[in-house]
């Protein structure tokens, strides 16, 4: 191999690391529900700078009827990419959970699974 292609190749590595350390890290996270042993979903979105060694402010975002955590961690619907935009522009780790009922966040359950991930 030359010493060009060499160079080039460390060039490259080296922009797909910067590249990475750019971006915000999305994990779909689940979990066993203290309250019933159920397994319950929600996505986590780590900012751009994160540091598990430093407290981070939490924004959960409760997704509406007809969405999913997907949807509201990825997808383009206005109050989504909002919610996003501010947690990103505050350095906030951002959560949204899938709720338990076919329709609605009430209930005991659902607001236990809240708590347990906070």
């Amino acid at each position: 191999m030359t010493r060009a292609a060499v160079l080039l190749l460390v060039f490259i590595l080296g922009q797909i690391g910067a590249s990475a350390q750019d971006q915000a890290i999305i994990q779909d996270v689940s979990f066993e529900a203290e309250v019933d042993g159920s397994v319950q979903h929600y996505v986590q979105i780590l900012p751009k700078e994160f540091n598990p060694s430093e407290q981070h402010h939490l924004l959960i975002a409760l997704h509406g009827h007809g969405s999913d955590r997907w949807q509201f961690a990825t997808g383009d619907i206005d109050q989504a990419r909002a919610a996003r935009d501010v947690a990103e522009e505050h350095g906030m780790i951002y959560v949204s959970p899938d709720y338990r009922a076919s329709t609605s966040w009430m209930g005991p359950k659902a607001e236990r699974d809240v708590v347990q991930i906070i």
